[in-house]
């Protein structure tokens, strides 16, 4: 087995165009037409805590992971040895469905991080076997003059004097006051005929109504706060201890989203390019143009193992759905054999039993 490896890449990022990077959406919430910036808690060196303005390290994952997974199953020719809760699983990290029996344990588990070096680096959860990954993706926090103190990546590879950088005030005000539009006109709601002269030909005055309605639901202003242009920010990925062909899948991560060079939404609009540079902590030299070559390993070790990762990945549909039957029939038997309800339910019941008589 080879030896385990630890890594941690401290980056700077700069908005090339605006960022559009939303909040999460109340659960339950209806959908608007307005995209307020994500905001953080942040501990300033003063000890207050201010709202800053950043893009979240779960976009930054899931966005580059379905870029990274899509060339590892190109390269793979796999996209169809896949059954579709194994696809989701890599594209997307799989989902937990309430009340679903899950499947394997700890060497199901170490078996997929032993074959499959990009499962073992994002992780995800297939048939509600939750597998945990080992990259961490940080926040971009932008660096102002309140924050470079309490930021020792801004600290130590910045080179940034607190005169050149924006107050917290001026960004805020910026992305209140400086917001992005833009409309939405859907092809194809009006017939040729309708989009020359009007049509009356509704049964009733409801029906008119709601044709109108229909009509003029694909027409509205859209509008989305925007990190400004030129903002600096801090990044980084880290990685927890992993084998020789999980590190080298880091790095291919690391060089899909250096590639890609874009975070947030709207990029169809021209948002969201940044510029990246990321930094050897041991040297403090910038390492961003070698990266590529650090992930070409990943990629030499995909084309060496093809043959045994496609093996692999025909077979491991078939089980999981065999493993899902089976976890499927060992909880509906469980639960018929406690009459219905929980082993901690029926232990309740039964102690509560012997009380009483």
């Amino acid at each position: 087995m080879s030896e385990l490896q630890k890594v941690f890449l401290p980056g700077l990022a700069r908005a090339l165009t605006p960022i559009i990077h939303g909040e999460p959406p109340e659960e339950g919430a209806r959908p608007r037409n307005i995209t307020f910036v994500r905001r953080i808690n942040y501990v300033l060196s003063s000890g207050t805590i201010a709202e800053v303005p950043a893009v979240s390290g779960n976009g930054i994952r899931g966005l580059t992971r379905r870029i990274f997974i899509d060339r590892t199953l190109a390269a793979l020719d796999a996209y169809n040895l896949l059954d579709r809760h194994v696809a989701y699983f890599f594209l997307a990290g799989g989902a937990t469905e309430a009340g679903s029996a899950s499947i394997g344990g700890p060497e199901f588990r170490k078996e997929l991080r032993e074959n499959l070096p990009f499962v073992d680096l994002l992780g995800g959860s297939l048939r509600s076997c939750f597998l945990p990954g080992k990259l961490r993706v940080g926040f971009m926090v932008p660096v102002t003059r309140e924050t470079l103190e309490s930021d020792p990546i801004a600290a130590e590879y910045g080179a940034f004097s607190a005169e050149s950088l924006p107050s917290l005030i001026d960004l805020n005000n910026a992305i209140n006051n400086r917001t992005l539009k833009l409309t939405r006109y859907d092809e194809g709601i009006f017939t040729p005929d309708e989009a020359e002269e009007p049509v009356e030909v509704e049964a009733n005055e409801e029906e008119g109504q709601q044709a109108r309605r229909r009509r003029e639901s694909g027409r509205m202003i859209y509008t989305g706060q925007a990190i400004p242009i030129n903002t600096v920010f801090t990044h980084y990925f880290a990685l927890e201890w992993a084998p020789e062909p999980t590190v080298n899948a880091f790095w291919a991560f690391v060089d899909c989203f250096i590639e890609r060079g874009e975070v947030g939404g709207w990029h169809a609009k021209g948002c969201g390019r940044v510029e990246l540079k990321y930094f050897d902590p041991a040297t403090k030299q910038e390492i961003t143009a070698a990266i590529k070559e650090r992930a070409a390993a990943y990629w030499q070790y995909l084309k060496e193992n093809k043959g045994a990762i496609r093996n692999y990945l025909a077979e491991l549909g078939p089980k999981v759905e065999r493993m899902a039957k089976e976890a499927a029939e060992k909880k509906a038997a469980a639960a018929a054999e406690n009459g219905g309800g929980s082993s901690r339910g029926r232990g309740r019941r039964e102690w509560a039993a012997t009380k009483s008589s």
